[in-house]
C-alpha cells in the first residue's frame, strides 16, 4: 500500500496528481461561464486573433514582436477563460478587418465603433477610452476647430474609423487616405497635409521613440469613435459573450497599470478609463 517512493500510499498519489493535471487545465482566474459558453471553449480551445503592426503603444509589432496594451489584454483573456490565442500578424488594418468580416481570423483586440462595424461584427462593451486630438504642424492659429478644417486637407490611414464620421460630420475637409500613422505624419510635416487626428498616446510613442517631430495639438476631439472594443466575428456570439465576461473581471487598477506601462505616466493612463 504505501510502494510509491515518498512513502504516500498509492491510491492517494493517484488522486493528488489527477486533481494538480485538473489544476493546470483549469484557468486560474476561473469565470462564471454557462455551459454552452463551457462547451463552445472545449470545442474551439485556439482562437486566432489579429494584431496590427503600426499602432503603438496599443497594439502593434517592434522587431518583429507583437506587443503593446492589446497584448496585456488578450494575457488577461487567455488566463481567466482558458483560450489559447493564436496571434497573426503581417497585415494592414484594412486587410485585417477584411479578415475577420470572411472569417478567417476569429477576434480583433482593438475596434473603434462605427454603426457599419456594429452590424458586420460581435463587438464587445467598450473596455478603454481613447482621447484624441487634431494635430497640425507647429502653432496654427487658424485652426480651432474642424470648421476650421473646412476646404483644407486631412490626412488619415485608410479604413480609420475617422473617416467616417468626418464624412458625415464634415464633408467639406478634404480626406486623404494613407497606409499609416507615419504616412499620415509625414504629409502634415511635409505641407501635403494640414492635420491629422490621432490618440495622444501613439503622437508621443513616434515623437519619442521614432523622433518625429514638427507637429502640435490643435485642439481635442471628442465622438463616439473614442471608445475602444474587442470586435469577435459575426457568427461567434458565444465567444463575444465569453470574451466580454473576461473583460468584466479586470478592474479599473489594472487598466491603470496597463496602460501606464505603455504610456509611461499613471495619470495618463487614468484618462483611458471607461
Amino acid at each position: 500500500m504505501y510502494d510509491s517512493p515518498s512513502g504516500i500510499p498509492r491510491k492517494l498519489a493517484s488522486l493528488t496528481t489527477a486533481i494538480a493535471l485538473l489544476a493546470l487545465a483549469v484557468p486560474a482566474l476561473a469565470l462564471d461561464l454557462t455551459r454552452e459558453e463551457r462547451d463552445f471553449i472545449a470545442e474551439h480551445r485556439t482562437i486566432v486573433v489579429g494584431g496590427e503592426m503600426d499602432w503603438p503603444p496599443m497594439d502593434y509589432v517592434e522587431e518583429g514582436v507583437y506587443k503593446g496594451a492589446a497584448k496585456d489584454y488578450l494575457d488577461e483573456i487567455e488566463a481567466r477563460t482558458g483560450l489559447s490565442i493564436n496571434i497573426v500578424t503581417g497585415y494592414s488594418w484594412p486587410e485585417l478587418m477584411g479578415l475577420l468580416r470572411t472569417r478567417q481570423i476569429d477576434m480583433l483586440p482593438m475596434m473603434y465603433w462605427t454603426e457599419p462595424r456594429g452590424r458586420e461584427f460581435n463587438l464587445t462593451n467598450p473596455y478603454i477610452t481613447v482621447r484624441h486630438y487634431v494635430f497640425a504642424k507647429g502653432r496654427r492659429t487658424d485652426i480651432k476647430g474642424f470648421i476650421d478644417l473646412h476646404g483644407k486637407t486631412m490626412a488619415i490611414p485608410a479604413g480609420y474609423a475617422h473617416i467616417d464620421y468626418l464624412g458625415e460630420n464634415h464633408p467639406d475637409i478634404e480626406i486623404i487616405e494613407v497606409p499609416s500613422i507615419v504616412d499620415a505624419m509625414d504629409m502634415v510635416i511635409t505641407g501635403q497635409a494640414d492635420a491629422i487626428i490621432e490618440n495622444t498616446a501613439s503622437m508621443a510613442y513616434y515623437t519619442e521613440h521614432k523622433n518625429i517631430r514638427g507637429l502640435e495639438p490643435a485642439f481635442p476631439v471628442r465622438f463616439e469613435v473614442d471608445n475602444v472594443h474587442m470586435a469577435v466575428r459575426k457568427d461567434r456570439p458565444l465567444l463575444r459573450d465569453i470574451v466580454q465576461k473576461a473583460l468584466n473581471e479586470i478592474s479599473a487598477e489594472s487598466t491603470t497599470e496597463i496602460m501606464a506601462k505603455w504610456t509611461g505616466n499613471e495619470a495618463t493612463a487614468k484618462t483611458f478609463l471607461t
